[in-house]
């Protein structure tokens, strides 16, 4: 009973978490390409492009903190659970300002939510 209750709150959640999204993104994958004997990979492959997602940058620790930001950090997505996404993939992150931010993916996908999945990353030096 609880934990129908707890579904149904967790689909209307997600609903409504547009509205807190901070970010499109755009996620691309390299697949493997074999050519005779040797495996390759091949051009990039979108899983999806302009989705809205939602990125939280972790907070910097008191003796990291100096007087410009690193040029390494790390950083949560959030994004719907229906969608897979693999570790070693590319992610850009476009703001509201149109500025675009690159990041890749760091580990697998926390999927705990009935609402959405948190996705580690890191931010890359591309770009």
């Amino acid at each position: 009973m609880v934990s129908s209750r707890i579904a149904r709150a967790g689909k209307r959640l997600a609903k409504v978490k547009h509205l807190l999204d901070n970010v499109t993104v755009t996620i691309s994958t390299r697949k493997p390409v074999k050519t005779g004997a040797v495996t390759g990979v091949g051009d990039p492959v979108a899983i999806v492009t302009d989705y809205p997602a939602r990125v939280i940058k972790g907070s910097l620790a008191s003796k990291t903190q100096a007087e410009f930001l690193p040029d390494e950090y790390d950083a949560v997505l959030v994004i719907d659970t229906g969608i897979t996404i693999p570790t070693g993939c590319t992610i850009d992150a476009t703001g509201p300002d149109g500025s675009v931010t690159h990041y890749k993916r760091a580990t697998r996908g926390y999927a705990g939510y009935v609402s959405h999945q948190e996705v580690a990353m890191v931010l890359s030096a591309k770009g």
